[in-house]
């Protein structure tokens, strides 16, 4: 057991301890003091074992002298994604006595008080052989899954990755949200003003805000015939490491959630963000274009796209054109020659299973994803159980995908007319 996790282990044996006391009904004054002491000494390993987990993360991270002989093939990291994958299962199916020295465990260090009280969920699974939270994905093979993904996702491709180092990052968010004719809301507080030569400056002042990205748990669940297990590496890269295992599934997921989050335990998604600015249906259960001509005066940005779900496609393919020009009658969008186009009015636009059926609020967005902040923690884990479908001859494993997401702005802006409201994310209402 390396350092850092013999540190974290005995800080989480005296918040247990700590707790059992605190626990008891008639504690005495003296035992209540003893789990103030062992608290504090919880603590104080826990402070340690950060500041020498950063320590060695930055050991690790500087370059290797010139001159000095670089480490084998396959000494200082995994091959293959399967290669990974079979390193993990050998740890657990031997119990810990076949340990990998590349296998790096993860522990989240702000969630370690926490998980002495008992409420780890990931270690229900394995019976916890391995690491209290599984096993980091290597960053490369890391790199290499969620390079799989970017092209399965709307969002993701788009949007402002911030890389997290912790479970939660503070981010500034300028107040763009005060009124006032004659004055842009877009600089958060700051006012020019026009004076004579020599005069004095009037004063202003940024006005700011704070919004915390918080890296929520997404877990990928699935059993693989052991048959499968010992066949080649490759096989098992293929498996689990394509569109369709585990960077697929996690694509899917957390793009719903980019678009569709509530932010309550999972990413804030768009369509109903507080910043978002809903326009109204022309006419129930469908889109016109007279709706996106609405929705394209109430956006704000310079990288537009439209994200469409994919039953409006044959709606727009339909759709004809302004009754004053010599569209009239015609249809608007698409050639029967040339096929679909992948603009619409001048905007890419694309089509997806993640938003709501037609006629419902944001069965279509307008939206420059750039002014979406995604927190990406990059500290996926792996973890195995040959034990949950002994009896199918299978194995479980379960990747825990660790991200938040939410716009930045807090509320649509207000035009120096006063009354003009714009947003980077527009929708239509019901």
């Amino acid at each position: 057991m390396s350092a850092v996790a013999e540190m974290l282990a005995r800080a989480q044996s005296l918040f247990g301890q700590a707790k059992d006391i605190l626990l008891k009904p008639d504690a005495t004054a003296e035992e209540l003091a003893q789990a103030e002491s062992l608290k504090k000494e919880a603590e104080g390993l826990k402070a340690r074992a950060s500041q020498l987990k950063e320590i060695e993360m930055a050991e690790a991270a500087l370059p290797q002298p010139e001159g000095q002989p670089q480490p084998e093939a396959g000494k200082s990291g995994f091959k293959t994604w399967g290669d990974f994958v079979k390193a993990v299962t050998r740890e657990y199916t031997s119990k810990g006595r076949e340990r990998d020295s590349r296998l790096v465990e993860f522990y989240d260090l702000d969630e370690l008080a926490k998980d002495a009280t008992g409420r780890n969920g990931q270690k229900d699974m394995s019976g916890n052989v391995g690491a209290s939270g599984g096993f980091l994905i290597p960053q490369q093979t890391y790199s290499e899954l969620m390079a799989v993904a970017a092209p399965l996702s709307v969002v993701r491709s788009r949007a402002t990755i911030i890389r997290m180092a912790r479970r939660q990052v503070p981010m500034p968010v300028l107040d763009q949200t005060k009124a006032e004719a004659g004055k842009a809301a877009f600089f958060g507080g700051i006012d020019v003003f026009w004076q004579e030569e020599a005069a004095e400056t009037d004063d202003s002042e940024p006005s700011f805000k704070q919004a915390t990205l918080t890296a929520h748990e997404l877990a990928g669940y699935t059993l693989v015939p052991n048959s499968l297990l010992a066949d080649a590496e490759t096989s098992l890269t293929d498996f689990l490491g394509g569109p369709l295992g585990f960077p697929g599934a996690i694509a899917w997921a957390e793009d719903y959630a980019f678009l569709r989050g509530s932010g309550v335990g999972k990413p804030q998604g768009v369509v109903d963000a507080p910043c978002t600015v809903a326009t109204t249906r022309t006419t129930g259960g469908t889109v016109k274009y007279d709706d996106l001509v609405e929705m394209m005066s109430r956006h704000l940005g310079a990288r537009p796209v439209w994200v469409a779900n994919q039953a409006l496609k044959k709606t727009l393919m339909l759709m004809a054109g302004p009754t004053a020009t010599n569209y009239a009658g015609a249809y608007l969008w698409g050639n029967p020659a040339q096929g679909i186009p992948d603009t619409l009015l001048g905007y890419p636009i694309l089509f997806t299973d993640k938003l709501p059926a037609l006629g419902a609020r944001g069965d279509i967005v307008l939206a420059d994803f750039t002014y979406y902040m995604l927190g990406d923690r990059q500290a996926g884990t792996v973890d195995t159980s040959t034990e949950e479908k002994f009896r199918t001859n299978k194995t479980a494993f379960r990747i825990i995908h660790r991200v938040d997401g939410q716009p930045w702005m807090k509320a649509p802006i207000t035009l120096a007319d006063g009354s003009t409201t714009v947003s980077p994310f527009v929708v239509i209402a019901a």
